[in-house]
């Protein structure tokens, strides 16, 4: 049997490009089922709160309220605040889930986003990050009871909505605004 050499070479060439390309998948499908749950959304560091140096206080009290989180909430109620400290040496922690997402799933999510905002935004005194089922928030400033107009993400469902009792909660917000905006 004789084969060119051109036809060897192209598939000397081709066989690793196909199996480069089936690793590539194999990969991204593993990555999408491990990420189905707590998928990364967006992110923001908060650069103009600074950064700490390595054994800083800042640093030991942002790990001191990432540590006691999880000892102290069994992330039944999907929302979390701790703060430690009083300005300029504040910190603080804001955890929330998704509605749907309390207990193991909310525990889960906010291990990945401790992590993940810690890899995006390293030695940051402040940033946020949004997962598919909670988002998470360091903060060097006091912001608990105050609207943050400039950190937000916006997200769109194209799910329909099969329970009729959580719009009516919805249109009752929607009256209770229109009426507020008409006092005003």
């Amino acid at each position: 049997m004789y084969y060119s050499s051109s036809s060897v070479s192209k598939r000397l060439v081709l066989v690793p490009i196909l199996a480069l390309v089936a690793i590539q998948l194999l990969f991204i499908h593993n990555v999408s089922c491990l990420n189905m749950t707590n998928a990364y959304l967006h992110h923001k560091c908060y650069v103009t709160q600074g950064k700490y140096k390595p054994g800083s206080e800042d640093e030991k009290d942002l790990n001191k309220i990432i540590g006691s989180i999880p000892m102290y909430s069994n992330f039944s109620r999907g929302f979390e605040y701790m703060a430690f400290g009083k300005d300029p040496d504040f910190s603080s922690v804001i955890h929330q889930c998704r509605g749907d997402s309390l207990g193991p799933k909310c525990r889960s999510c906010y291990a990945t986003a401790v992590s993940g905002l810690q890899r995006r935004c390293p030695r940051n005194k402040g940033g946020i990050i949004w997962y598919d089922q909670c988002f998470l928030e360091f903060n060097a400033v006091e912001s608990l009871q105050k609207i943050d107009y400039d950190n937000n993400f916006c997200m769109s469902n194209a799910k329909n909505v099969s329970d009729n009792k959580e719009w009516m909660w919805v249109r009752f917000l929607e009256d209770l605004a229109m009426k507020a905006s008409k006092n005003n």
